[in-house]
């Protein structure tokens, strides 16, 4: 049996589960589309490689008995107390009336026979005087340990501040450096003119450290090319080593471009022997009568890091015997999605207001409107000319009609009012013309 419900209320809660169920269904409908298209929210790099260079110099001339360093950016430890000063010649001393001038930071060079550094409060400590150029040498002239004080021979440094340069053309210093108990002093003596000028300088030191054949790690990337015997590319790859690194060594000329060698190697070390790039080329634009003091040497390399591929390469520049090296390294970025996982029973949940409506159609039906009901609605329709009163209306004549439609339709014809009473149990419409009354009755 079909339950009856108020019209009204059928069609609201209709309404109701027919929204909810298309909405339902098209949010679930999005979320399951959009659970098999991820979104992009960046990308993760899973492998790339670092590249650096070693070189092997030509013996420096001033290096017998010496060690080759190694310039690298300081350790910052507490520095020394340090006080400088310098020891007169006698002909100098005799002007000035004192053998020594203390805590001097710039002075002549012809007047100092000594250079006199002495370190407060410690009585043994070691010592490095090295002559430095970034980029081309740092020699270690003295090194050793001293009590209390440091001499050094004026003339001896001047000589080689002065005539370094006339073999290896550079911008030189001598650093001298102190260390005790991990505290430091840098003083930096550089010449101008025919003074020379002391500076504490915290910034660079050189390293100091033995290594066979004048073999230099660096970080620097520019070469004198009259120095450079040997190049060594040194390819990391992480995060895993690649066993096996193809590389392709290709010259630019203003001939053009050539291949100039092709190889395979199981270590991460290329060796580029530029001396005798530099000669091939030298032979070849010889050969063809052109003149060209600077040439490019690229290097193509390609590294398997797992199921990943890395290809840097490296450019290095001859700008008239000045090399000139720059790497470009390689990187893997893997794009990171977000995927949203759909849960199924989602549709279930959003079948079930379908469900309510498809039981609401089968098992309601609307409530049928009674003889009142109906009167009434139609009543409402025509309420401007509707009169309702208290009493039942008092004419001559009284003649009944069958339906509330001829009330309605006589009274708008002559512009007469319907009037409407209510009493015990009956609801009657008037409409009442010469004393000739037209009703219709509706017991309730």
């Amino acid at each position: 049996m079909r339950i009856n419900l108020n019209k009204r209320l059928r069609l609201f809660l209709i309404f109701v589960l027919l929204i909810l169920t298309i909405a339902l269904t098209y949010t679930n409908v999005v979320a399951l589309e959009a659970s098999f298209h991820p979104i992009l929210i960046g990308y993760q790099t899973v492998a790339y490689d670092s590249i650096y260079y070693s070189e092997l110099m030509t013996p420096n001339p001033f290096s017998h008995g010496t060690n080759v360093t190694i310039c690298k950016p300081i350790i910052k430890y507490e520095n020394l107390s340090v006080l400088a000063s310098i020891i007169l010649y006698s002909n100098y001393s005799k002007i000035l009336g004192t053998n020594e001038l203390i805590n001097v930071t710039h002075f002549p060079q012809y007047i100092a026979k000594y250079l006199l550094i002495d370190v407060k409060n410690v009585s043994c400590f070691k010592y490095n005087v090295i002559l430095y150029d970034v980029g081309v040498y740092n020699i270690t002239l003295l090194s050793g340990t001293a009590k209390g004080q440091l001499l050094l021979p004026v003339s001896a440094l001047s000589h080689a501040l002065n005539n370094f340069s006339q073999y290896i053309p550079g911008n030189y210093e001598i650093i001298v450096r102190l260390c005790y108990n991990n505290k430091t002093s840098c003083t930096i003596i550089y010449s101008q003119g025919n003074c020379l000028n002391l500076k504490n300088n915290n910034i660079v030191v050189a390293y100091e450290g033995k290594i066979k054949e004048n073999y230099i790690n660096t970080t620097g990337n520019s070469f004198p090319l009259q120095l450079l015997q040997e190049l060594c590319i040194h390819v990391r790859s992480y995060p895993n080593y690649s066993n096996l690194t193809y590389y392709e060594i290709v010259v630019n000329t203003t001939l053009g471009s050539l291949i100039y060698k092709k190889g395979i190697t199981n270590s991460s070390i290329i060796p580029l022997n530029v001396t005798n790039i530099s000669n091939y080329v030298s032979e070849l634009l010889y050969k063809y009568g052109v003149y060209s003091s600077g040439f490019d040497i690229i290097v193509y390399i390609k590294n398997k890091v797992g199921n990943y591929t890395l290809d840097p390469y490296i450019i290095i520049s001859n700008n008239a015997g000045f090399i000139t090296i720059t790497s470009y390294n390689s990187t893997v970025n893997m794009p990171v999605y977000l995927k949203e996982d759909f849960n199924k029973l989602n549709f279930v949940y959003s079948a079930l207001p379908g469900a309510a409506l498809i039981l609401l159609l089968s098992l309601t039906k609307n409530k049928e409107e009674s003889l009142t009901e109906r009167t009434m609605r139609k009543l409402r329709k025509v309420k401007k000319i509707l009169i309702e009163v208290s009493e039942r209306p008092f004419v001559k004549e009284i003649i009944r009609v069958n339906d509330v439609d001829d009330i309605i339709k006589y009274s708008a014809n002559l512009g007469k009012p319907i009037i409407l009473y209510k009493g015990k149990n009956v609801l009657e419409v008037w409409s009442i013309d010469n004393d000739i009354g037209y009703v219709y009755s509706v017991n309730s």
